[in-house]
């Protein structure tokens, strides 16, 4: 079954994103760090740049635009899955999976290509590349939520609005991530992982030990409380999905 979810993925236009994505928001990256210059002698300015855009604007979008295509897709498939007598919650479940596999397709895809520029820019002598890595996987697990949420709001309403909630709480969690409230809002877990990885500010700015807030964000102890809450969220709207699968399995029967 997950075989036939992933070829109706590729018919869909996630494919065409799982390749445009990285390269877009690689290109976009690479101009802002030229645009940006040289910040210190400490700190990698693309790496610094590309991880922050990531968490604050490009993932929370490629989210919606990666479950509205499946969702839509889904729609258009429906007569023939009720028809075949398609299990509305294992539905839900293989395109979570697929679409959770794309999402790591195309961070990974990113992560090859930032760490080329690392290689050609010089940067890499300020990161490592497995460090770079290392920060992206976080920053994919603390957006799992994301991905989740999302697909619950575009199979509820429409594209629409799930790609205003994911841009609105994207650009708002910048500032909700500062707060002592910043738990309550799944898109923030991403940004204050990378704010303790890489002393990086929600605003894109590099935290240095004079800066109050860099106290505030530096402490290990947030990557771990952000990854048990992206895996608590996680398994809360799966339940709810399993809810509403098992509402619409009872209203075909």
């Amino acid at each position: 079954m997950f075989k036939a979810s992933w070829l109706m993925e590729k018919r869909s236009g996630n494919m065409r994103l799982i390749w445009l994505m990285p390269l877009c928001f690689s290109a976009f990256s690479l101009l802002w760090r030229g645009a940006a210059g040289r910040i210190d002698d400490v700190h990698s300015v693309y790496a610094t740049v590309s991880i922050n855009l990531n968490t604050l604007l490009f993932l929370p979008i490629t989210c919606a635009l990666l479950v509205n295509s499946t969702v839509k897709r889904q729609k258009q498939l429906q007569l023939f899955l009720t028809s075949n007598g398609v299990d509305q919650k294992r539905l839900f479940w293989r395109q979570l999976v697929v679409n959770s596999g794309e999402l790591a397709i195309i961070l990974s895809l990113e992560a090859v290509i930032g760490t080329l520029i690392l290689f050609i820019s010089g940067d890499v002598q300020f990161l490592a590349p497995s460090y770079y890595w290392f920060s992206l996987a976080v920053v994919y697990c603390c957006t799992l939520p994301v991905l989740t949420i999302s697909l619950v709001i575009s199979q509820l309403s429409n594209r629409i609005i799930t790609l205003l909630v994911n841009f609105g709480l994207g650009i708002a969690s910048a500032l909700i991530a500062l707060t002592k409230f910043w738990w309550a809002l799944p898109w923030t877990y991403s940004m204050r992982s990378v704010a303790s990885l890489l002393a990086i500010h929600p605003n894109g700015t590099i935290l240095q030990p004079s800066d109050p807030v860099y106290h505030l964000l530096q402490p290990v102890q947030n990557v771990w409380r952000a990854l048990f809450l992206s895996s608590a969220i996680f398994i809360i709207f799966l339940l709810v999905q399993v809810k509403i699968g098992g509402s619409k399995n009872a209203a075909l029967s």
